[in-house]
């Protein structure tokens, strides 16, 4: 009990220190050009890092087997639902990823976007924080 308010104390901590340093920021231009490596070790990193995510593994054995249907075959049903969401999970990517180019075309909507983006990230983590300390834990 003791070590698990520990451990909130310090997420929340740590969840406000960091919005904080992020609403504070300035956006530095030189940390917006990012290097191009291809679609295609992109696509392959993507699909490693997914495979390795133990968040991703436990939510499929957590939330996935609730919908299975009796009578069937239960890997043929995790791999059609795991399919689907992780094709949905593409296509939220691929649209933020569009949306995010098309936002960021020239480097003083760059700039702009990157203190958007921190005032954003910022204020999104203390309130998270602060909702957290805020918050009553149940029994």
């Amino acid at each position: 009990m003791l070590l698990s308010f520990a451990f909130l104390v310090t997420a929340l901590i740590l969840a406000v220190y960091l919005g904080i340093r992020l609403l504070l920021a300035k956006a530095d231009p030189r940390q917006l050009h990012a290097t191009s490596t291809g679609p295609r070790r992109a696509l392959l990193e993507g699909i490693l890092v997914e495979a390795l995510n133990v968040k991703t593994a436990l939510f499929f054995l957590a939330f996935l087997p609730q919908f299975l249907v009796s009578g069937t075959s239960v890997v043929m049903q995790l791999v059609v639902m795991g399919t689907v969401c992780v094709m949905l999970n593409t296509l939220v990517d691929v649209v933020a990823v569009l949306g995010a180019a098309r936002l960021l075309r020239s480097e003083a909507s760059r700039r702009h976007g990157a203190r958007l983006l921190n005032k954003i990230s910022g204020i999104t983590l203390v309130s998270l924080g602060l909702y957290v300390a805020a918050s009553r834990r149940g029994a």
